[in-house]
């Protein structure tokens, strides 16, 4: 009985191997939400060389980490770039940075890490230095690292 059982599994994951992961989550948010939150003038202090800038979002595509098999089922990723990478609940948004004073920060990203969102992380590099910052919803800075960062509605 044992190995009838074994036999039927090992078959519906070779037939169908989504068989053996979770739906892809639901996210009860989208590129409108966050932009909401991180619209208006951004002004970063990293020691005393200030920079003050507005976010430009990069392409609002997604993508969903769901392939034929995934590396973890309970896992998700979605992006709105071009790349999707696996495992955790997370969207990551890549960014442009506009300069309105002083050199434009790189790399930017703001990054989600559930399926509701509350807040999340907008990181960079300014001048060289890794900055962040959690950033709620409704677009108030609740902590930095790296720098003094002020966000103006």
């Amino acid at each position: 009985m044992r190995a009838i059982t074994y036999l039927i599994a090992t078959a519906a994951l070779i037939l169908n191997p989504m068989v053996a992961c979770e739906p892809e989550p639901h996210y009860d948010y989208g590129p409108k939400e966050i932009q909401a939150a991180l619209a208006g003038t951004w002004t970063a202090t990293v020691g005393t060389q200030t920079v003050t800038f507005q976010v430009e979002f990069g392409n609002a595509e997604r993508h969903s980490a769901r392939g034929l098999v995934t590396s973890a089922a309970a896992c998700s990723e979605r992006r709105w770039v071009s790349a999707a990478e696996a495992c955790g609940d997370v969207t990551t948004v890549e960014l442009k940075l506009v300069a309105i004073e002083g050199a434009a920060p790189t790399d930017a990203q703001f990054m989600v890490g559930s399926t509701h969102f509350d807040r999340g992380e907008l990181a960079m590099h300014i001048h060289g230095t890794y900055v962040s910052a959690e950033i709620r919803a409704d677009g108030t800075v609740a902590s930095t690292y790296g720098a003094q960062i002020m966000h103006t509605l």
